[in-house]
């Protein structure tokens, strides 16, 4: 499996081919394949789509080019409400709630502008782009619902001798539940879908961290220093989203931190899920923070700027000193040249001094900052979420690494220090490349959006050019819409009467068959028959 963690721009550009249309003719392609990722979140539900490079309607990014081919999405379904937020009920025993046409778009918008800020002059992308972004009125919500149910992708080959749950039946389920709940109180229902490439190789920071010593992830052998890389390399992106780009996440739960294995087998972080963030440097109100307050926060970001441009100046010092010290440890192994190091001693212990401030220094900044970030999300999530039990909040992970003042242990005392150490490194070499480094310009990145290889989410129509239309006419010949039920906390009753049936259907080709079922079909058919029927009659009578 090629590696994917760069973004994506459209492989052909295609006018005629925008909209839903490509994600369309890759969810229908021979060899594709859908599958639940998860249903575990608030507002989403997330399923993976593989296809084969020759289906694929995008390229993946590798340095300043686009290549290879990407052959697994991310495309996360949301039920559209008039309001965001409005009670869906619980599927498998999560509470779900809906998004607004509103906040979806800001969502991907936000996201995709996050991804392109970092991404230029060779750096690594903090969050997955966005490919596509299709919303669904109420009854284009049935056509779609149908279309996944009904597309190749969805009725795939599957080994009838794995014990595992069929792939297919969980997919039908996510369907119909969306389907269902996009169809109550319309016309203010509808679906959306964001799609994003897959992070191949990768895993969840709280499932990366319950691996055992040893095990094998990706061919890599997982070891404690990689655990320790893998939180460093979080703390790192999770610094840099708020210092550089000017974004805070209001929603990083290690299910949202996810750790990844790059083409040269090394431990990296991207983030996820950006529907409850605030983004600083934007003139507007949002949930969590007025325009004023957005003032204040922004000469914060300013002050870390700043102390971040002066430890550059140190960190520069820092790796002088240790070249310098670690040519005078190479005298103190040669034993000919013993007496000679003993002159170089009290050199060796200021440098171990100094290097020690700047370490101190570095580990203090990320401290700083992270710690202004989770006090930011406790505020928010503590009182709203976790009924201001004073204890509870996203980032509370965190925690366990940041408060190792108390700890007795001296060993494991040295080893959070070092995870904070290890993060500003990362950081640092993130965020001060030199202009002139190999990568993606700010410019290539505007002629992209301008011509449409690039989703442009800044255009002057907003919202309204993403409420697409289904693209191409797939008949709704199923059972009649069904009414709201009643759910419970640990099953999602399938109604009798569903959009999607549970009978297995056949397939249709794109424009479809006539509806038999329709009362004027089954006029027309019943009046034929008795046109049979006289004639027939006439007939027998001539003779």
């Amino acid at each position: 499996m090629d590696n994917q963690y760069g973004g994506v721009k459209r492989k052909v550009y295609d006018p005629d081919s925008q909209d839903f249309t490509p994600i369309y003719n890759m969810v229908n392609a021979a060899n594709s394949k859908l599958s639940v990722l998860t249903t575990d979140s608030l507002k989403g539900f997330m399923l993976n789509l593989t296809v084969d490079k020759e289906d694929s309607e995008y390229l993946n990014l590798r340095g300043k080019r686009f290549t290879e081919p990407v052959t697994n999405f991310i495309l996360k379904f949301v039920i559209l409400t008039d309001i965001p937020s409005r009670d869906l009920g619980y599927y498998n025993g999560t509470h779900k709630s809906s998004e607004s046409h509103e906040s979806f778009f800001n969502e991907a918008k936000l996201q995709q502008y996050i991804w392109k800020e970092s991404i230029t002059f060779g750096r690594p992308a903090i969050c997955p782009s966005v490919a596509n972004l299709s919303m669904f009125t109420a009854e284009d919500s049935l056509s779609l619902m149908n279309f996944f149910k009904e597309s190749n992708a969805n009725n795939y080959q599957i080994d009838t001798t794995s014990e595992s749950p069929n792939p297919i039946t969980h997919n039908s389920d996510v369907f119909r539940f969306l389907s269902n709940k996009s169809q109550i109180s319309k016309p203010d229902r509808g679906i959306g879908l964001l799609v994003m490439p897959t992070i191949t190789q990768s895993t969840t920071l709280s499932q990366f961290m319950g691996l055992p010593i040893n095990s094998n992830f990706y061919g890599k052998i997982i070891t404690y220093a990689d655990k320790f890389n893998a939180v460093s390399n979080a703390f790192a992106q999770i610094a840099r989203l708020f210092v550089e780009i000017g974004v805070v996440h209001v929603d990083l739960h290690s299910g949202n931190i996810m750790i990844y294995l790059n083409s040269e087998q090394e431990i990296k972080c991207s983030l996820i899920d950006f529907g409850r963030a605030s983004n600083i440097l934007s003139e507007d109100d949002d949930i969590y923070l007025t325009k004023e307050q957005k003032e204040g926060v922004k000469l914060v970001i300013k002050d870390f700027k700043k102390d971040l441009f002066d430890l550059d100046k140190e960190h520069k010092d820092l790796l002088k000193l240790n070249q310098r010290r670690k040519m005078l440890f190479e005298l103190s192994r040669d034993q000919n040249n013993f007496l000679e190091f003993n002159k170089y001693r009290d050199e060796l212990m200021q440098i171990n001094a100094v290097r020690d401030e700047i370490r101190i220094n570095e580990i203090n900044y990320m401290k700083y900052v992270l710690d202004y970030i989770a006090d930011f999300d406790f505020s928010i999530n503590n009182p709203k979420y976790f009924d201001d039990d004073g204890i509870t909040y996203q980032l509370k992970w965190f925690a366990q690494y940041r408060n190792y003042d108390h700890l007795t242990d001296n060993r494991k005392k040295g080893q959070y220090m070092e995870l904070f150490v290890n993060a500003f490194d990362i950081l640092h070499n993130m965020t001060l490349l030199d202009g002139n480094s190999a990568g993606i310009s700010a410019d290539t990145i505007k002629t992209y959006e301008r011509d449409g290889s690039f989703i442009n989410l800044n255009t002057t129509e907003g919202i309204d050019a993403f409420i697409v239309p289904f693209p191409h006419p797939v008949p709704v010949d199923t059972l009649p819409l069904p009414e709201e039920h009643n759910v419970s906390a640990d099953t999602v009753p399938l109604p009798e009467q569903d959009a999607i049936t549970a009978e297995t259907k056949r397939r249709r080709t794109v424009g479809g068959r006539k509806n038999k079922l329709h009362k004027t079909n089954k006029r027309k058919n019943g009046k034929s028959k008795r046109n049979r029927r006289n004639k027939n009659k006439n007939t027998r009578k001539k003779r």
